[in-house]
């Protein structure tokens, strides 16, 4: 029954190696915050149990979690006052605890208390957000970031500061990290773009980074940044999967260039985007470009050209994720496809009440944010776009091919069959075009009598080249 002193021995033990010390501490810990008044006051009173204790409630309790106890963390906030110790070494700590209760004024009450240390200037940037202080929040900010390491193999990938449902948390995000993010986030508002993208990167907030490369920049802004600032390096290495999720344990390099590249290459600037493409993706970049070149040559016959535009087709629809795919929305490279398209937006924006006044956004998108992603959006907007522009070129190129021709009825049999599960009307039109152009072939026999598509094996490795 003697937390306190059990507290200080455990120290201790820890101090040794011993790796038991910690699940101890963190027993001992609940069972301070979950004494009578006297217990919390005598472990406040000891610096070493009290950092203790303030640690704990930082971590979130580690394996004992608080989190259906709110309370805890306010009863060790009074417990603290009533010791009357000097705290000024802790009172950063104590102010970071009393931000994660929601108890704003006894933060602010702590963060007077050590004005010069760096979580207290993070905590005070935060009230003074709050108030709607956006300038003088982000001085504070930039003071702590010009105070936390950059780290060179920075982890890029999806960070959601709502983990486990602590919206006022701010500790299950790194210092460094973090604190760019909401800079960045802040630049962002204040249509600062450059300086949002390099704090997004440095960071690792991928999403919020390939939002603004791919959304808010001109392409030649991109095109200067990304030389200037990420030069071509190693190939990307493979995702490693951390508590918060898919983390790319990789310099942001890659990513930002083949962000680049695809961008490029939607906008019909292939030859400059070649030099940022991933190497393995430049044959194939090479192969789409033939085509569509051979496809608009006037001096070849329409067969000729009709061939090289269906080559085009198969390639915009087999590989146009990694040539032609949006990061984001509507074609989520970032996930390879595999989820839903997600609206592009500020993803670092922590949903805490210091970015809301009153439930109201403190931060909005402004007009000139708003008109550039609206300029830069691909057309058509709709998931997996790039399949839209194939089924146009295999359109044009059936539009080239005589009728009654099995040739003709296997290319709007195939393009038509690229569609019809997602888009079924856009489909419907090939379906049409199968059946009154080809009705004389064995596809379009066979589509009039059971009124779609009918099914065809499709070896993509024997598709044109």
């Amino acid at each position: 029954g003697r937390l306190t002193d059990a507290a200080r021995l455990y120290v201790v033990q820890r101090a040794t190696g011993d790796p038991t010390a910690t699940p101890s501490l963190q027993r001992t810990a609940w069972k301070i915050l979950n004494g009578n008044r006297d217990e919390h006051v005598r472990a406040a009173a000891d610096p070493t149990v009290r950092r203790v204790v303030t640690a704990y409630i930082l971590a979130g309790g580690g394996s004992f979690r608080w989190s259906h106890l709110k309370e805890l963390p306010e009863r060790w906030l009074d417990a603290v006052e009533a010791a009357k110790v000097p705290i000024a070494r802790d009172a950063d700590r104590l102010a970071w605890a009393a931000y994660n209760t929601g108890q704003m004024d006894l933060a602010e009450r702590w963060v007077r208390l050590a004005p010069a240390q760096l979580m207290a200037r993070w905590i005070r940037s935060k009230l003074l957000l709050r108030k709607g202080k956006v300038p003088e929040a982000m001085a504070e900010l930039a003071i702590v970031v010009r105070s936390v390491p950059v780290e060179d193999d920075v982890p890029m990938g999806h960070t959601n500061f709502c983990w486990e449902g602590h919206q006022l948390s701010l500790w299950n995000e790194p210092l460094p990290e973090r604190v760019r993010g909401e800079l960045g986030t802040l630049k962002l508002s204040r249509n600062d773009y450059l300086g949002a993208l390099d704090l997004f990167m440095m960071g690792g907030y991928w999403d919020d980074a390939a939002y603004v490369a791919e959304c808010v920049l001109t392409p030649d802004e991109l095109i200067a940044v990304v030389n200037a600032r990420w030069p071509e390096r190693e190939e990307p290495k493979p995702p490693v999967m951390t508590r918060s999720g898919w983390w790319r344990r990789a310099t942001p390099n890659p990513y930002i260039r083949h962000l680049l590249a695809r961008r490029l290459t939607r906008t019909g600037r292939t030859r400059e985007a070649r030099r940022y493409f991933p190497s393995k993706w430049r044959p194939r970049l090479d192969a789409y470009v033939d085509a569509l070149r051979q496809a608009d040559d006037a001096r070849l016959d329409d067969a000729e050209r009709a061939k090289h535009l269906w080559r085009a087709a198969c390639i915009t629809r087999y590989e146009g994720m990694e040539l032609l795919g949006t990061e984001l929305g509507p074609d989520d490279f970032v996930s390879g496809g595999a989820f839903p398209a997600r609206t592009p937006g500020w993803v670092a924006l922590p949903e805490s009440d210091a970015f809301f006044t009153d439930r109201r956004r403190l931060l909005r998108m402004t007009r000139d944010q708003l008109f550039r992603e609206r300029r830069h959006r691909v057309t058509p907007y709709q998931r997996f776009h790039y399949r839209y522009l194939a089924c146009e070129r295999a359109w044009r190129a059936a539009e080239m091919m005589p009728d009654d021709s099995d040739a003709t009825a296997r290319v709007l049999c195939i393009a038509g069959s690229w569609m019809k599960g997602r888009d079924p009307l856009y489909a419907d039109r090939f379906y049409k075009a199968l059946v009154l152009r080809c009705r004389g072939t064995e596809l379009g026999r066979e589509a009039d009598r059971i009124r779609w598509f009918p099914k065809i094996a499709v070896d993509r490795r024997k598709l044109p080249e």
